[in-house]
């Protein structure tokens, strides 16, 4: 949160990064808003506008952040297929993100194991949601589709689309080939 702050920001707001932390979730919430044009939409896409162009590209320098515009993605993705999904809200002046502890329920249920819970929820797992496989299922009858092919036979949005994507390369279930347009993706 903090390379979005505008360098000429007052220091009371620097000091407003609000987080709260409840026993079902976390909310984050950070005084300043979005860049003026830019959309909640249009960061949930990937893009980005970063307010402070020189700390961004000094905390990516020093590798406290991994990429421009990939946060509100890797949160999305670590929530993919999970029943709770995290929230993310933007008026002007403050933008708030709440994100579900994804363990809550298993503080309840003691006859649970902790070690499945991990095991099931775990984003780095092998395991496939349903709708990592369905969006598999629907490539390899396809043979190959673009991201766009795959909204339409899966009803989701680009957002969506492109998460799945992502997780099915990541997890080399997927090859992409080609750049921008001509982008496509085929089972291994």
């Amino acid at each position: 949160m903090i390379v979005h702050f505008s360098p000429n920001i007052h220091a009371y707001i620097l000091r407003s990064i609000s987080v709260n932390l409840y026993q079902d979730r976390l909310e984050l919430i950070s005084l300043g808003g979005l860049v003026p044009g830019f959309s909640l939409e249009a960061a949930l896409m990937g893009a980005s506008q970063p307010r402070n162009g020189k700390l961004t590209a000094l905390f990516y320098r020093m590798d406290l952040i991994e990429a421009y515009g990939t946060g509100l993605g890797k949160i999305l993705n670590c929530y993919a297929g999970l029943p709770f999904q995290p929230s993310f809200e933007s008026v002007e002046g403050a933008f708030r993100v709440v994100l579900p502890n994804i363990h809550a329920a298993s503080m309840r249920e003691e006859t649970r194991p902790m070690e499945e819970c991990r095991a099931g929820y775990a984003p780095e797992s092998a395991m496939l949601t349903a709708s990592e496989q369905k969006a598999l299922q629907a490539i390899q009858q396809a043979g190959q589709v673009s991201r766009r092919e795959l909204e339409s036979l899966l009803g989701v949005g680009t957002t969506r689309a492109v998460v799945l994507l992502k997780r099915l390369v990541e997890l080399d279930k997927v090859q992409k080939t080609g750049n921008g347009k001509n982008t496509r993706y085929q089972c291994k």
